[in-house]
């Protein structure tokens, strides 16, 4: 199971990827955005890590479920 952990609207947004109880991918939104302290939703984080699985698994990795 893939759980996506989401840090926002506060100092430093950010997000975890989780694998099977295993941290896979987690970022924070200011090194995507070169805003220091960025507080905004981590959109490019979460597209990083969508990416960064579909490479991973060969494609269809970027799936999350609810």
């Amino acid at each position: 199971m893939r759980i996506l952990g989401i840090s926002a609207y506060y100092h430093d947004s950010a997000i975890a990827l989780l694998e099977n109880d295993r941290i896979v991918f987690a970022l924070q939104e200011e090194r995507l955005s070169r805003i220091k302290a960025d507080s905004a939703f981590p959109k490019l984080s979460i597209e990083a890590a969508l990416n960064y699985t579909a490479l991973q698994t060969g494609g269809g990795g970027g799936k999350l479920g609810a």
